[in-house]
């Protein structure tokens, strides 16, 4: 399994963890933990000994980690600390909960929407060279040809659409930030011309 160890911990102690292998992870946890309760809204990854040790820190300061094989996507790594993050419920979230967790993103190819999308790219263009073949195979127009792949790429453009979206989304809340700041300095720009030259600028001419 992928992801091989898994806890929360609040206040710089463990509350809740599940582990699939032997090995023991005390000593990086607890170097982590030392350091990182301080700093929320924090999100992290480090490399040690073939394995990868994924965490990020919510506003309440609750550190949540992972620790997955050095291989497995850091991106489906962070897809699962996000969802028991979200999950998260002080004294109802049990090593079962995150054992199940741990079972579904590890296994299941629906955990990672990118590989998913880029599935069903990969299937729409079989699907078009299977047609244009049968096609070819019945003796039938390349108008009829033609006019089949064009409804094949349109499919195919949805799918790349919904690529685009994941990867500008993050990108335009930073763009919304932006406009806001903009905005509100542009009003107290304004306010503090008017207090200094009055409404219609007489102190300043």
């Amino acid at each position: 399994m992928p992801i091989v160890y898994a806890m929360i911990a609040e206040m710089g102690s463990v509350t809740v963890q599940c582990s699939t292998v032997n090995t023991d992870f005390s000593n990086v946890v607890n170097l982590l933990l030392s350091r990182v309760q301080d700093q929320p809204n924090m999100r992290k990854s480090y490399a040690h000994e073939g394995h990868s040790f994924n965490y990020l820190v919510s506003q309440n300061h609750v550190m949540f980690l992972c620790v997955t094989n050095v291989e497995f996507p850091t991106r489906v790594a962070f897809a699962f600390l996000q969802k028991i993050m979200n999950d998260y419920r002080p004294g109802y979230t049990t090593p079962g909960v995150l054992q199940k967790d741990m079972d579904f993103f590890s296994n299941d190819p629906r955990s990672d929407r990118i590989t998913n999308i880029r599935t069903e790219i990969d299937n729409v263009r079989e699907i078009m060279v299977e047609n244009i073949g049968a096609v070819l195979e019945r003796g039938e127009k390349l108008e009829d040809i033609l006019q089949q792949t064009d409804l094949m790429t349109a499919h195919s453009g949805q799918f790349n659409t919904r690529a685009r979206k994941l990867k500008t989304a993050m990108w335009w809340k930073n763009v919304k930030l932006w406009i806001v700041i903009g905005v509100v300095a542009f009003v107290l720009l304004l306010v503090l011309i008017w207090a200094i030259c009055g409404i219609t600028f007489q102190r300043c001419r």
